[in-house]
């Protein structure tokens, strides 16, 4: 998502095996990873007038607000940037643009189990926000369009809800994550997740209850 001399920071979160690759495990309240943490409008790796953020996410302690990836700001009347994330029930994608300059938060109809794997595809093409999960669609909004509205200044991080007044992490884990400068389409986000179905097939990794 990033070039690779980009400085990445990671707090605290422990790269965890298991049969199929590695993840990150996000278990205290200082993980997840900074990847910059100022990106100005106009880096090279920012999409444009569409974006895809595709991942593999585990909730494992739900709260009010948790990010996977995202690089906004959403400060009272400054509204800018995207964000993937989760709160207590269910799975969010934010995103701004030149048009509205505000975030709209679309939030998946599906709700979460606690420890469950889930496949998350957040797509815009500069007409509609898209959210699948588990490889299908699961929530759409045609009130952003045009191209993405950045701050001046804005964190790129995984794992946390963080921009200038709020920083709140994820607690469970990452398996996957990727952006893309462009829109995926159905056909590739179902075959994405499909590639590691069993993951969603699995058994949770916390016990149930509260």
């Amino acid at each position: 998502a990033s070039p690779s001399s980009t400085k990445r920071t990671t707090c605290g979160a422990k790269v965890a095996p298991d049969a199929h690759t590695p993840f990150l495990h996000l278990t205290g309240l200082d993980d997840g990873a900074v990847i910059k943490p100022r990106v100005a409008p106009d880096a090279p790796f920012l999409p444009r007038e569409a974006l895809s953020v595709v991942a593999w996410v585990r909730v494992d302690e739900p709260s009010e607000w948790a990010g996977v990836l995202g690089c906004f700001q959403d400060n009272g009347p400054s509204e800018s940037g995207f964000v993937l994330g989760a709160n207590r029930t269910k799975f969010f994608f934010g995103l701004a643009t030149a048009a509205t300059k505000r975030l709209t938060y679309l939030e998946s109809r599906t709700a979460f189990a606690r420890g469950k794997w889930y496949h998350l595809a957040a797509v815009y093409d500069g007409k509609q926000m898209r959210l699948f999960v588990n490889g299908q669609l699961d929530a759409s909004s045609a009130e952003q369009s045009g191209p993405i509205a950045y701050a001046k200044a804005a964190p790129f991080v995984i794992g946390r809800y963080k921009d200038d007044d709020e920083d709140f992490p994820l607690l469970g884990a990452i398996k996957e994550v990727m952006l893309c400068p462009h829109a995926v389409d159905a056909g590739q986000v179902a075959a994405h997740f499909d590639a590691d179905k069993a993951l969603a097939e699995a058994p949770p990794a916390v016990p149930d209850g509260p």
